[in-house]
């Protein structure tokens, strides 16, 4: 059971660390055995949960402020949840490996229920995995010479 908030701000490259009201996300790969589990807070897991729901929602306010019609509607939203990288809203191909995101809430150590699943592309999951973990930093040498302080 995790006491923390695994999720590193990408700006600061630190772990953020809050402790309360996580949200697990379950990253599931198909040729992995094992699902990857992680965990963030509220705002770090809502912001993430907003940016890979980001079409379906404009999808959504679209339909809601009579611009497409529910035929139309449906389909789109129908290639959005299975036809599409939830990431960088590309298409699967048909020899595509389809990785799977699902968001729970989780509250006070108790679990609470399935926010939503999202498929995304293999590369794209494992940029999505690397929110989870400090980057290393490339150390740039410098050349040092003696010119400059003579």
């Amino acid at each position: 059971m995790p006491s923390r908030c695994e999720f590193v701000d990408p700006e600061f490259n630190f772990p953020c660390g809050k402790v309360f009201n996580l949200t697990k996300i379950i990253f599931n790969h198909p040729k992995k055995k094992e699902p990857i589990v992680k965990f963030a807070c509220k705002p770090d897991g809502d912001r993430r949960f907003r940016y890979l729901s980001m079409t379906e929602e404009k999808l959504s306010t679209q339909y809601k402020q009579n611009k497409i019609k529910y035929e139309e509607f449906k389909e789109e939203m129908k290639q959005i949840r299975w036809k599409r990288c939830r990431r960088c809203n590309g298409e699967f191909e048909s020899n595509e490996v389809a990785c799977n995101i699902t968001y729970y809430y989780w509250k006070d150590g108790m679990f609470m229920g399935l926010r939503r699943s999202f498929q995304l592309h293999d590369d794209c999951m494992e940029r999505e995995l690397k929110l989870f973990n400090i980057q290393k930093e490339d150390v740039k040498s410098t050349i040092t010479t003696l010119d400059s302080v003579m």
